[in-house]
This record gives structure tokens, sequence and C-alpha cells, in this order.
């Protein structure tokens, strides 16, 4: 078998309310410093006023060259997302993939840079204990990806 994994547990759970004006992605960090997440697992329902995703890669080569969309017009959100210590910094980091939308447009992507709550986006978070995996550059792909070690991150 080729695929890298470890074996994990629940830890525990947390709910949360990031609310209007807020950084979403920098509240997650937050939280996630504060009460020493090192790996999650999030949900998050509710709406950002604008942010900045990436929708793919403009062509299917390696290092990719992202396809950037951005908006400020309040969309609906309902996201799922990792949460990994990151290897260079041992600093929270998130990823998450949302589907947003507005009256009858939907767009897909991973949520990047900007992300501006807008009402309320409410989190919940899944601790996942005894993980050696983080986060770590890869020079390849340009990217921050998932590696397992002996030790946890």
């Amino acid at each position: 078998m080729s695929v890298e994994y470890c074996k994990a547990h629940m830890g525990r759970i947390f709910v949360a309310a990031v609310d209007h004006g807020e950084d979403l992605i920098e509240e997650l960090k937050t939280l996630a410093r504060e009460e020493e997440i090192k790996t999650g697992l999030f949900f998050l329902v509710g709406a950002l006023k604008e942010a900045s995703m990436v929708r793919g890669p403009k062509k299917p080569e390696v290092p990719p060259e992202p396809s950037w969309f951005r908006f400020d017009d309040a969309r609906e959100i309902l996201a799922l997302g990792t949460l990994f210590s990151d290897a260079d910094n041992d600093e929270p980091f998130i990823h998450f993939h949302s589907v947003a939308g507005r009256e009858e447009y939907l767009s897909m992507g991973c949520v990047r840079e900007k992300a501006e709550v807008y009402l309320t986006v409410e989190v919940t978070i899944f601790e996942l204990k005894g993980v050696t995996a983080g986060k770590s550059f890869d020079a390849a792909t340009g990217l921050k990806l998932l590696r397992f070690q002996a030790q946890s991150f």
C-alpha cells in the first residue's frame, strides 16, 4: 500500500461562532492556539461578506498556477476543512474548501487569504488525537502538504 496514514482517535469537540466583520481564518487559528488544538476536522455554516478562493489550477501542471476567484457580495457558505500544525513554525495551518452561493450562482474552491464573515459563521471542530502528521512545504508543488513522521508534529 502506498498511501501514507496514521490512526487517530477523537479528542475534544468545540462549537464556536465567528462574528460579522471578523477574519474567519485568523479566528480559527486563534481558537486553535488558545485551546492547543494540533489536529482537527471542522465544519463551517454561515456566510462570508468577501473571500478569495482557488477554484483549481489554470492548467493541470505541477507546480499549479492557481485560478483565483474573489467575491465581495456576501455569499452563503457550507465548508469542510482540516487543521494541522505547520511543521515549519508549529502554527495552526487551516485548509478548507467551501461552496459559496448567492441566488442561483455557486462557486466552490479552497478559501485562502481573505475570508471576512457576514453576520455569522458557525464552527464545529472535532479534535483528532494521536496524529503523527503536519503540513510542510513541498518544493515540487509549491504547496504545504500533509506529511507523516514517527513523532507528532
